[in-house]
């Protein structure tokens, strides 16, 4: 585990697959309803199960988001130029 940023090291970047050193983090956020990142730490307790399954499996969704981003950014750049058809086209063909 690795702190960057943050004065009180309250912001951490997981460079390994640590889940005992991110629970640990999380029960600091936790300790105190007054820390900045107390509701953020709530919400990823209601997901723990999910977050223990991420850290445990070496699956990544890294290339549907890639492909969904690539998407988005073609709707973007062809917003008010061209119809859904046209759309179409330049995705199945990768114009």
């Amino acid at each position: 585990m690795k702190f960057v940023g943050s004065r009180n090291n309250n912001f951490v970047a997981f460079d390994e697959r640590n889940y005992p050193a991110f629970f640990k983090w999380l029960e600091k956020q936790l300790s105190s309803p007054n820390n900045h990142l107390y509701d953020y730490a709530l919400r990823l307790r209601r997901d723990l199960q999910s977050i223990k399954l991420a850290f445990s499996t070496s699956y990544s969704n890294g290339v549907v988001e890639g492909h969904v981003h690539r998407l988005k950014l073609m709707k973007r750049i062809m917003y008010g130029r061209a119809k859904l058809d046209l759309l179409e086209k330049r995705v199945l063909y990768h114009l």
